[in-house]
């Protein structure tokens, strides 16, 4: 099995379940993995549409997927 990932990487290990967090709040958006912010976008747009899960270059399993309204 091929495994890109460094040493400082925050995915689980081989085996394991990671947990991704995307919040979507107005035209922002923050990425988590494992509690671990790996990545924050500002002014995106749209702002609203379609939810599109992938991964490019490997396969992709997803165990649960859950969507919450953000408290205002």
């Amino acid at each position: 099995m091929l495994d890109t990932r460094g040493k400082d990487d925050v995915e689980s290990p081989l085996g394991e379940w990671t947990r991704v967090e995307c919040i979507c709040s107005g035209s922002r958006i923050q990425i988590k993995v494992n509690d671990t912010q790996v990545n924050e976008a500002f002014d995106v747009y749209p702002s609203a549409g379609k939810i599109l899960l992938e991964l490019e270059g490997f396969e992709i399993f997803f165990r649960k997927v859950e969507l919450h309204l953000l408290q205002k």
